[in-house]
């Protein structure tokens, strides 16, 4: 009998993650055209990962529904990020972050470059947090903050045989 609730809960919770996955899908699209232009190498890794997931037998049903290019998403919320590197992925992967929360005062700031920038509902940043020491600080009381955060892992990557892409440059921007 437990059992039988159990799977029950477990199928609710699974429905209710595809009817979201689902809804996100327009914003998950716009994800992949900004990385194909802002770095295509990225892209097509991103791309060959889960196009090698589809096709593995263990690994199909899990990637069907999945409406983004990055294979991990991951919710953050109200919670303070001390500086740090981020431990998974690759130097050259780029993370995506998109912004949900109401908070009017968040920013991202960067320690490599004494960057400082602002972070505001609706935002999207592209950062290599492998590479970039970064934070998110305190924001005001009364405020909400939510961040999706799109990233690749390196294992799976790896696992897949998909090749790592190298960091775009200048030059071929204007290629």
């Amino acid at each position: 009998m437990q059992t039988e609730v159990l799977l029950q809960r477990v199928t609710s919770a699974t429905s209710k993650v595809q009817v979201w996955l689902l809804e996100i899908a327009s914003v998950q699209q716009i994800f992949v055209d900004v990385l194909q232009v802002a770095y295509l190498g990225l892209h097509k890794a991103c791309s060959q990962t889960l196009s090698a997931m589809r096709s593995h037998p263990h690994l199909q049903g899990t990637v069907t529904s999945w409406p983004a290019i990055f294979e991990v998403m991951q919710l953050i919320v109200n919670c303070i990020t001390p500086w740090h590197q981020d431990p998974g992925g690759y130097p050259e992967a780029y993370d995506c972050l998109l912004n949900l929360g109401n908070c009017q005062d968040t920013g991202l700031d960067i320690a490599n470059c004494l960057a400082s920038l602002s972070y505001p509902l609706g935002s999207v940043i592209y950062l290599t947090g492998k590479v970039l020491i970064h934070l998110v600080k305190a924001w005001g009381a009364g405020w909400e903050r939510a961040v999706i955060v799109h990233f690749i892992k390196d294992m799976v990557q790896d696992r897949l045989g998909v090749a790592r892409p190298q960091i775009p440059n200048f030059h071929q921007y204007l290629a």
